[in-house]
């Protein structure tokens, strides 16, 4: 949990945040089920850390969707950002961390509501052999 809260987390609620606001009209370029509304935008979000050791972090992150392939870009703790790329289909998003320094395996899985202006989820990492997730929830806000 310590390299997910430090780095990891942060980053890729950012990069789940940025998929989310980011997702616009146009073509359906990837396989799966068309989504049934575009999640681009601006999203507050709030990562909990399951009942292990570790504090609840919040943040915003931006997400941009063409079709059904999204980004998601958010601060990362030591600086710079968490890049996060992924799929849609129908209101779920799911995403993997593209630019991890550390190299942990990160994915996030996340639910839309029906007016696609929240969701919850799952950010789960994978380190040295060792892995663990914790639950994700977000606002659009613009």
């Amino acid at each position: 949990m310590r390299g997910l809260t430090r780095f990891a987390l942060p980053g890729l609620l950012v990069l789940a945040l940025i998929f989310v606001a980011g997702c616009g009209g146009g073509s359906d370029s990837g396989g799966g089920t068309a989504p049934a509304m575009n999640y681009s935008g601006t999203y507050q979000y709030t990562v909990y850390p399951n009942g292990e050791e570790g504090e609840t972090k919040s943040g915003t992150a931006v997400m941009t969707q063409e079709g059904s392939n999204v980004t998601m870009v958010a601060p990362a703790d030591e600086g710079g950002n968490i890049v996060l790329q992924g799929t849609v289909s129908g209101n779920i998003v799911t995403m993997t961390q593209t630019n991890n320094p550390i190299g942990h395996t990160m994915t996030i899985v996340i639910g839309f509501s029906d007016d696609g202006q929240s969701f919850s989820g799952t950010v789960a990492e994978e380190d040295e052999g060792k892995s663990w997730s914790v639950t994700i929830t977000g606002t659009k806000i613009s």
